[in-house]
């Protein structure tokens, strides 16, 4: 190994491509040490396989903004139902847009996935909301 220029490492003769979807974290919810596992997995992946001599295509897919975002968007417009953002006629030029801190985020998803486990309306008002957005 020391005296081959690749170190060991085959390399192939002819290339392919190889797609990478890597990460995946739920943006509903908080980032854990998790996440940056599966990205230093999948970045390492790419990397040893684009030495080989592979077409590395990769993605660090951020999952979940389907039903996740709505059941937030449908727990905040429940509990605060005055909110401009909510109205028919919102503009969000001109509208201001109400402050969210990330210890209402960090509560809001996961009250609002509970939630819908039992409470059949509210489920379909997120299923709503995630279609229209």
């Amino acid at each position: 190994m020391y005296n081959d220029k690749n170190t060991g490492m085959p390399v192939i003769k002819r290339p392919e491509t190889i797609i990478l979807d890597y990460g995946g974290p739920n943006i509903a919810k908080p980032l854990h040490i998790g996440h940056l596992r599966s990205a230093i997995i999948g970045e390492s992946l790419k990397h040893i396989l684009r030495y080989a001599g592979y077409d590395v295509i990769s993605d660090v897919h951020i999952g979940d903004w389907g039903l996740p975002m709505g059941l937030s968007m449908a727990e905040f417009k429940v509990r605060n139902p005055e909110w401009l953002c909510f109205s028919d006629n919102f503009n969000s030029k001109t509208d201001l847009i109400p402050d969210i801190n990330v210890n209402e985020l960090n509560e809001i998803y996961p009250y609002a996935s509970n939630k819908s486990k039992t409470d059949e309306e509210f489920l379909k008002l997120a299923k709503d909301i995630t279609y229209k957005n």
